[in-house]
């Protein structure tokens, strides 16, 4: 039941958790349809990777939630609600490391970052931060100490996991395409229309704070896609060890450049929304005129 619906969840999360990234209301619903459609989340339902599309659903509401933590640094007032947005992501992201164990790694350099940054960061935001991280680890006892002794185990997921399923040395111009490899994915060109607003968005010079966040999320996620699809793991079953697959990486960089095109949809919108309001303005003028002749 997840894998056939984890495509539309996977939408509806995304257009749920954009209502705090921008008011209009088309770049909301391009975001979302966008998300819902990545070669990643229709080749995790083709290879029977369960991990993989839990990971798409809920990661646009740890990165809601990790926006709110990051919005509490700059106000003072938000700061009880960025702890609980803390909190909230860290039980999420237990949730997906659960069947992705990739994503508490995630959390955890993201904690280290932010410990890194603490010259730049209030001391909230990085407490915030370490919660985010902690809190999987916890909840996951005694799972937590099997990932600690066999650091293999991060790469692996829930899900089928048998030779075929993953391309083996997968070239960065796939993961620069968002194309994690394997079956049942489209064209890696067909995912151009989403890598180029984000390039495009770099001209536009709007919001820039979030363009380049998006990017900076974009690259961490395209490098962690190329580490995990050069590791190779060993199926539960036994056998011959098969390439990792990078899909959770993928998604991270997808959510990345989804972020960063933002403002540039924004533009694109209000463009044409004037251009029909002028249009519109010009027919009901027209209008007026007819009836004053007649």
């Amino acid at each position: 039941m997840l894998l056939l619906g984890g495509v539309p969840l996977a939408g509806l999360t995304a257009f749920f958790a954009t209502r705090r990234l921008t008011p209009v209301l088309s770049a909301r619903i391009w975001l979302a349809v966008s998300y819902a459609l990545l070669p990643v989340a229709t080749g995790a339902v083709a290879a029977g990777r369960i991990g993989t599309m839990v990971a798409v659903v809920l990661l646009p509401l740890i990165a809601s939630m990790v926006g709110q933590v990051v919005a509490g640094q700059r106000a003072a007032g938000m700061a009880r609600a960025a702890r609980r947005a803390a909190w909230g992501a860290g039980l999420l992201t237990a949730i997906v490391a659960a069947f992705v164990p990739l994503a508490w790694a995630v959390a955890v350099i993201g904690a280290v970052a932010a410990a890194a940054a603490w010259a730049w960061l209030a001391p909230r935001t990085v407490v915030n931060a370490a919660i985010v991280a902690v809190v999987p680890g916890v909840l996951l006892i005694p799972w937590t100490f099997h990932l600690l002794t066999s650091p293999s185990a991060f790469f692996g997921e829930a899900g089928l996991v048998q030779p075929g399923l993953a391309a083996a040395s997968l070239r960065p111009a796939s993961l620069l395409l968002l194309s994690p490899g394997g079956p049942g994915l489209p064209p890696a060109w067909v995912t151009a229309g989403l890598v180029l607003p984000a390039f495009g968005a770099l001209l536009a010079r709007r919001r820039t704070a979030l363009v380049w966040a998006g990017w900076t999320v974009a690259l961490v996620g395209l490098v962690l896609g190329l580490v995990v699809s050069r590791a190779r793991i060993t199926p539960p079953q036994g056998g011959t060890a098969v390439p990792a697959w990078p899909g959770l990486a993928i998604a991270i960089a997808a959510a990345g450049l989804l972020l960063a095109a933002t403002p540039l949809l924004e533009l694109v919108a209000s463009a044409l929304t004037g251009r029909a309001r002028a249009g519109a303005r010009a027919d009901d003028r027209g209008h007026r005129l007819g009836r004053g002749r007649v």
